[in-house]
């Protein structure tokens, strides 16, 4: 059964089966996207150097392996080698939108939240605005995107970022990454996909 909360999917990265669920909620989320696509992009934000900020970063580690699987992958921006950060996210998205006419961006980043929700990851169709945590002005991306609370807000919140575990955000980012590959994969009922 899939969590919705207040017309998102919210799952707790840190417990079992929540890969598949997140795998059909993407699916669903995938299938019922109402505008007109000819290209999936992933754009993974985060940078290396923080490891509460680290999650986007992991995710595409993790998923650059998976979609070589594919026979028709989606583009992956975003990685440990590559990250997608404040200083490169401009030249990024007008990469996305200068090379792609009807991109589906399904953006993926860390955030900040309440000490409960820690390891709570939340999908949803519309954008998101990175760095909004620390005060950044970034531009929104994305029309699907998969947030994951990494620690709790705080007035020092580079510290928090700075002194969250590695374990939380490894497992979060291997969830994410295994549920969007497997709910390209599959449809929404978990039946495999031709898409």
């Amino acid at each position: 059964m899939l969590n919705v909360c207040k017309k998102n999917y919210c799952f707790n990265a840190l417990k079992t089966q929540t890969e598949h669920q997140l795998a059909l909620a993407f699916s669903k989320s995938l299938h019922s996207y109402s505008g007109t696509f000819d290209k999936v992009i992933i754009l993974c934000v985060g940078t290396d150097r923080l490891t509460g900020d680290s999650l986007g970063p992991l995710t595409g580690y993790k998923l650059l392996p998976l979609l070589t699987k594919l026979k028709t992958p989606p583009v992956l921006f975003g990685t440990l080698e590559e990250p997608v950060h404040a200083l490169n996210i401009n030249n990024i998205v007008d990469k996305i939108y200068t090379q792609y006419s009807a991109p589906l961006v399904v953006a993926v980043d860390a955030s900040l939240g309440l000490p409960q929700h820690i390891g709570r990851l939340s999908l949803k169709h519309g954008s998101l605005n990175p760095g909004s945590a620390v005060g950044k002005k970034l531009p929104a991306i994305g029309d699907i995107t998969v947030t994951g609370v990494v620690n709790h807000y705080h007035f020092l919140d580079y510290a928090m970022l700075q002194n969250t575990r590695l374990n939380t955000v490894m497992k979060m980012a291997e969830v994410i990454a295994y549920g969007i590959f497997h709910g390209i994969q599959t449809d929404y009922t978990g039946i495999p996909s031709a898409l």
